[in-house]
């Protein structure tokens, strides 16, 4: 009568609650009995990891690539501040190719760099 041992299950969860049950209700030796569906090898949606090469933002200036912690230099206001700058700042990160050039400070080990985004700078982008 029932197909997959998904539906005898539910039978069984149900079956009290039926005021007039067809069926005699199932003993557990019987339940434990029934085969369990089978997965496929292969998830259908494979986890992915993290992008190396992705730009990922911190703040409203900064954001982490390839694990070195990025500082923007020469933005002079053209951004808004807190949650809404780094929203902003991720946005144009991931709208095209990330280039940047600068010096690394010795005392923060992070790298103060001028930033482009498809040859445009970081600055015309956010504006």
């Amino acid at each position: 009568m029932f197909r997959s041992a998904a539906c005898r299950l539910l039978l069984v969860a149900i079956s009290p609650l039926s005021c007039a049950a067809a069926e005699p209700p199932l003993h557990l030796a019987r339940l434990q009995a029934l085969p369990l569906p089978s997965m496929r090898a292969e998830s259908p949606t494979p986890a992915r990891s993290p992008d190396p090469t992705r730009a990922y933002a911190i703040d409203a200036v900064s954001f982490y690539f390839d694990g070195l912690r990025v500082v923007a230099v020469g933005l002079d206001g053209a951004i808004a501040q807190g949650e809404l700058g780094r929203q902003r700042l991720q946005a144009a990160l991931d709208a095209g190719e990330v280039r940047f050039d600068g010096r690394r400070d010795a005392a923060s080990g992070e790298l103060r760099a001028r930033v482009w985004i498809d040859g445009r700078p970081l600055a015309e982008v956010l504006r």
